[in-house]
């Protein structure tokens, strides 16, 4: 069965009580995917960033790192304008060598002026 982090339990205490501490990118690693690289993150990232102006409700996109043997898939969930930027919903779900369960983490992602994606989790 899937971990589920929903974007309310990803605000729990101990994650309120490190924010003060811990920069937001070591925040995004330690506390919403725990087990994964940098360079996980970082195609992770890639994949979402490179997709979103062509990804559409149902579409996965998937992403594999050979040097952690971690991989994951990318879904669009559906799609929608807010303060006249595109957005979208969406879940990733992870795969961590050598562990049984997938991490599912759903997020809301929108382009922002610069054509960066910023996500809410």
């Amino acid at each position: 069965m899937p971990r589920f982090v929903p974007f309310l339990a990803s605000l729990c205490v101990l994650v309120l009580a490190a924010a003060l501490t811990l920069p937001a990118e070591a925040r995004y690693r330690q506390y919403l995917f725990p087990p994964l690289a940098d360079s996980d993150i970082a195609m992770l990232q890639e994949t979402a960033q490179k997709r979103f102006e062509s990804g559409k409700p149902g579409d996965v996109y998937e992403w594999n790192n050979p040097e952690t043997g971690n991989k994951g898939k990318v879904f669009f969930l559906n799609a929608y304008e807010q303060d006249g930027r595109k957005c979208h919903d969406v879940a990733h779900r992870i795969e961590i060598k050598n562990e049984t369960d997938p991490y599912v983490i759903k997020a809301a992602s929108c382009m922002m002026e610069d054509g960066m994606v910023k996500w809410q989790f």
